[in-house]
């Protein structure tokens, strides 16, 4: 279900969210509705305080390989290399600008199932993974 995206000056958007600490059916049905809503705003990576859910959940559109789901995710390093380019946020309709972001993480997660995953993230995926880092 498309879910109305909530506002910059949101405070959920400002501080630390909550652990996914249940791996049962409603995950999977914020899962779907992430999706939906990111489809339908046309973004590239989407977060569950985005839609006013206080969990530790983020999407990321990998295109041809699909969608990344991550759950309780953390980045636990940085490559120091570099890139430029413009982003934009969908809680933030409409205002882009030239941001410096690793074009290597390392990301600890779980799973849909809560099973630990680690993986690591290049270029694109990296620069939209950070963007979303203050959910964790």
């Amino acid at each position: 279900m498309i879910k109305q995206l909530i506002e910059e000056q949101n405070s959920l958007l400002h501080r630390e969210v909550k652990d996914v600490t249940q791996f049962d059916a409603s995950l999977k049905a914020l899962i779907k509705d992430l999706e939906d809503t990111l489809f339908h705003h046309n973004g590239v990576g989407i977060a569950a305080p985005q839609i006013g859910v206080d969990l530790k959940v983020a999407l990321v559109d990998m295109e041809a390989d699909g969608i990344l789901q991550l759950v309780n995710p953390k980045i636990v390093s940085y490559s120091e290399e570099t890139e430029s380019d413009v982003e934009g946020c969908l809680s933030i309709p409409g205002v882009f600008g030239l941001v410096d972001r690793s074009i290597e993480i390392v990301i600890e997660a779980n799973d849909l199932d809560g099973n630990k995953i680690e993986m690591t993230a290049y270029d694109d995926i990296a620069r939209y993974y950070s963007a979303g880092e203050w959910i964790t």
